[in-house]
């Protein structure tokens, strides 16, 4: 990939966290040419997914699916996941399964970067080994650290852990998971409050921001980290629209509930 901001394949990850919004576009304007365009725009980004051969991106796509979905409380809508599923299958044939050929491999591969982002975490708890200090430190800690024969130990440089919750862990320590966490609370928190709005436009919205949300955090698991541009300006656009459409939720059920009383 020769785009600055997406280095890897896994980067395409971007694709499935709009997924969620295509569905509520989808829903909201049926009937609608916006609708058609919607859908067909979610199998596009199944088969770039499957050509770039982004093992994360496609298991995200369909949890992501299924997640709004069930969201919405429509049956019809879980024909969309066994389709995108048929499109992956389909695909990966016409490329000789070369993704599924490389699903085996993920975790082992990745257990080696936890490991050494948990030993750096255990040296400085409390303040961390500093902001994008893991790919500096990883050789160092990962060859100190003791670690089953058969796992695969990747010897490229490694400049992120493959997982956001432990690399903040080791290079912000306590202080700066638990704001991490506070603010993911309050994401979250706002997000459930307007899925359960009366207000019909606030609802598709909310639906899309709660998918795409919970996508992310999935995808921190394992990929993400704030070390690639997309992600930061990601989360936190998804930390805007969630606060703005939040304040505009209280707003709207206060001035029902005044003109009750």
């Amino acid at each position: 990939m020769r785009i600055p901001c997406l280095l890897v394949p896994n980067d395409l990850v971007i694709l499935t966290l709009f997924i969620p919004f295509l569905i509520s576009i989808a829903l909201r304007n049926l009937h609608h040419a916006a609708s058609g365009f919607a859908l067909l725009t979610i199998g596009l980004n199944i088969c770039v997914l499957t050509i770039f051969q982004s093992r994360g991106g496609l298991i995200l796509s369909i949890i992501a699916i299924v997640l709004t979905c069930c969201l919405f409380k429509s049956r019809r809508l879980l024909a969309i996941p066994f389709l995108c599923l048929l499109i992956v299958l389909l695909s990966d044939y016409l490329w000789g399964f070369a993704l599924f050929g490389k699903l085996k491999n993920v975790w082992y591969s990745r257990a080696p970067a936890w490991a050494a982002a948990w030993e750096m975490f255990t040296d400085s708890p409390w303040l961390g080994t500093g902001p994008r200090s893991f790919g500096h430190l990883y050789f160092s800690y990962q060859q100190k650290t003791a670690l089953p024969a058969w796992l695969i130990v990747d010897k490229r440089i490694m400049p992120w852990a493959h997982n956001l919750y432990l690399e903040t862990l080791a290079e912000q320590g306590v202080p700066g998971i638990l704001s991490f966490g506070i603010l993911i609370k309050f994401m979250i928190s706002d997000s459930v409050a307007m899925i359960r709005s009366r207000n019909r436009d606030i609802r598709f919205i909310a639906v899309g921001l709660f998918s795409s949300l919970v996508t992310f955090l999935m995808a921190g698991m394992f990929e993400l980290s704030f070390i690639r541009h997309w992600v930061v300006i990601v989360f936190f656009t998804m930390a805007a629209l969630i606060a703005t459409a939040g304040l505009k939720t209280h707003g709207q059920q206060s001035w029902q509930d005044f003109h009750k009383n």
